[in-house]
């Protein structure tokens, strides 16, 4: 698969992993997290919109306790859409991207600017692994008091 597809396959499916670990679908919770681990490459760092640098060990641990955090039995269920996804470079085996991530969580809504690397891996799902993300709220996206 060409290399850019793959990495926008791999960014949609995640974040459909996201949606649903946040709100306890899984069935086997164990199953469930090995989507998340597969897919990130050893030394993953992520840079949240507050520039808050997390390494992939303390943010494995972090997701793992938020299992179900979101669940909500009425009508306003956590859910995540990613919009306009673009390839910005590649070099070889290496992608880098941007995409838009909206979030929707008992009646509020942000939305945040992501830049992603990725690298070819073939045994991951979708044959890529992410690398690095770095997040910045956009304009009017913030949480209030953010």
């Amino acid at each position: 698969m060409d290399l850019s597809k793959a990495c926008e396959q791999e960014i949609l499916g995640l974040h459909r992993f996201f949606e649903a670990w946040f709100n306890a679908g899984f069935a086997d919770e164990d199953r469930g997290f090995r989507r998340f681990t597969d897919v990130m490459a050893p030394g993953f760092v992520i840079v949240s919109p507050r520039g808050v640098a997390t390494a992939l060990s303390e943010l494995g641990r972090e997701l793992r306790q938020a299992y179900g955090a979101w669940k909500h039995d009425g009508d306003d269920p956590w859910t995540i859409q990613v919009e306009d996804v673009k390839l910005r470079h590649q070099h070889g085996d290496v992608a880098l991207l941007t995409y838009v991530e909206k979030q929707h969580a008992r009646g509020h809504d942000t939305a945040r600017l992501s830049t992603v690397l990725m690298e070819r891996h073939d045994p991951t799902p979708n044959g890529v692994r992410w690398l690095h993300v770095h997040e910045t709220w956009t304009p009017g996206g913030a949480p209030s008091g953010a």
